[in-house]
């Protein structure tokens, strides 16, 4: 196990330098995940699709981040992914955001705990990896909830 004290799920962010559309033509089908199946003929037309807008709601609240570390893997978040964060959305339960805890930029899952009244108590940002711990958050910690991760990005090759 890993030192309890050591975090993993570094965030390098990035600014978009090009807004240029990135035209793709995809499959006019889903690619089936089980069984033997063939594939349409290679030979159809193939709507055109702009994996910039697909990755993309608005440029000027979303950011690309290089993620350093295995904290996540364990949920499929892998060292050197690419994460797609949005400013200026509220996160929910679980879902992945960018946080800086003590000046370091980070990705975690959000875990907030509510009490009486709907009231918010702490927020837990989790890992999901036993070898890493969770930050805990109260109101004498120092964090900046910065953005939610909308999308991961992996080249395979």
């Amino acid at each position: 196990m890993k030192s309890p004290t050591k975090h993993s799920g570094k965030l390098e962010i990035f600014s978009i330098a090009c807004t240029d559309p990135i035209i793709l033509r995809p499959f006019n089908e889903p690619l089936k995940a089980g069984g033997y199946q063939s594939f349409s003929s290679p030979a159809e037309d193939f709507p055109e699709m702009d994996l910039f807008k697909f990755l993309i709601k608005d440029i000027d609240v979303s950011f690309p981040a290089r993620i350093e570390g295995d904290c996540l893997n364990d949920i499929g978040v892998f060292d050197k992914d690419w994460a797609i964060i949005e400013k200026g959305i509220q996160p929910n339960d679980l879902d992945l955001v960018a946080v800086y805890i003590d000046g370091e930029p980070y990705i975690k899952r959000f875990k907030p705990k509510y009490g009486d009244n709907n009231r918010l108590e702490s927020i837990k940002f989790k890992t999901a990896n036993i070898d890493y711990p969770d930050f805990d958050i109260n109101e004498d910690s120092e964090f900046i909830l910065w953005g939610v991760i909308i999308g991961i990005v992996r080249k395979y090759r």
